[in-house]
This record gives C-alpha cells, structure tokens and sequence, in this order.
C-alpha cells in the first residue's frame, strides 16, 4: 500500500518531469512555503495543507509550453493551470484543502484585495505558495543560491503590498538571512532531500 506522502511526492515528480527546467521546482517551492509558514507560526494542520498543496501546486500545468511559462517571475495568465490543478483535486478528500490552495497560488496580494478573487475567499495559504512560487523562480541555477539572497530579496522586497503580503516578506527577510536555508535550497535543487 503506498502511502498519502508517497503518492503525493510521487505526483509531484510526475509533474516536474515535463522538462529538466523543471526538475524539482516544485519541491523548491514546497521547501520555501514549509520554512514561512514556520516562521509566521502555521498550526500543524495548516503546515500540512500547505505543504500538500505546495508540492502539487503545478500540477495543472499540463503542457511544458504552460509550464516554463509560469515560471517566469511576472507570468501572463497564470491563473490557467491553479484552475486545472484545482478540478484534478478537488474531489479526493485528502486533497480538497490543498486544491483551494492550488486554486488561487497565482493571486497577487494587491495591497489587501487579493483576500478574493471571484467572489470567492482567497487562503492566506495561497498567497504563501505564490510568493514561495515567485521566490523560487529568481533562483538562477547560474551561481549559488546563497550568492543570491539579496538580489531575490530586493526583488520580492519590490513588489510589496502589489503582488505578495508585507507580513509574509518580513517572514521571508527573516528566513533569508539564515545560510542553512540557501544551503538546503542547493541541495534540494541538486536532488537531495529535505526531510
């Protein structure tokens, strides 16, 4: 019997091996939501659903051409592939949670209007994943990451109050002075493990 875990991660390769641009992206940003949400202090059940959802939060992306698309810092039209990804889920129950989340990853903060979109509540969790998300794109595989924590940071920094919460960046200015996470992100994005 494979487990929850095991079939989760086992999706998210699946989904990541649409192209070697890909290749554990999406473990990046699941890596990325677990240290803000520790560090914004996230009850364990909501840990759990943000992670979930986090390491499936592409799954909507169903061709590369989609993929490498929204891999792009200001993306067009990203909102395509949270839809998908959220009528893939929806239905499983041990998924519902984390398909809400997948459903709105892409919705700019817009100095508090970002609370909805559509008439419909926006999770905070989705407004994590989003700026885990756009973190992880500005990661070049060019040099180090550590060699890149201020020029991510004054990036994300940047868009402030338009595309991501100002709580969730004084998080990640916290997380982002600490060489440990830059290190695990390296690993991570070599293939090692972060559990």
């Amino acid at each position: 019997m494979i487990s929850f875990l095991e079939l989760t991660l086992e999706l998210s390769k699946a989904t990541d091996l649409v192209s070697p641009e890909l290749n554990n992206h999406q473990r990046l940003v699941a890596f990325i939501t677990y240290n803000l949400g520790e560090e914004l202090n996230l009850t364990r059940k909501q840990q759990n659903n943000l992670s979930v959802a986090a390491i499936l939060h592409d799954i909507g992306g169903l061709s590369m051409q989609e993929r490498l698309d929204v891999l792009k810092f200001d993306a067009l039209n990203p909102h395509k592939h949270a839809k998908i990804g959220w009528m893939l889920l929806k239905d499983y129950r041990e998924f519902a949670e984390a398909a809400k989340i997948i459903k709105f990853h892409h919705v700019d903060w817009d100095y508090g209007r970002g609370i909805k979109k559509d008439g419909e509540d926006v999770p905070l969790e989705s407004h994590l994943v989003h700026l885990a998300d756009r973190i992880a794109t500005l990661i070049s595989n060019k040099e180090k990451p550590f060699n890149q924590a201020e020029r991510i940071y004054a990036r994300i920094e940047d868009a402030s109050g338009k595309k991501f919460n100002p709580e969730f960046i004084k998080a990640f200015k916290h997380i982002k002075d600490k060489e440990y996470f830059w290190f695990d992100l390296e690993s991570i994005s070599s293939g090692g493990n972060y559990d």
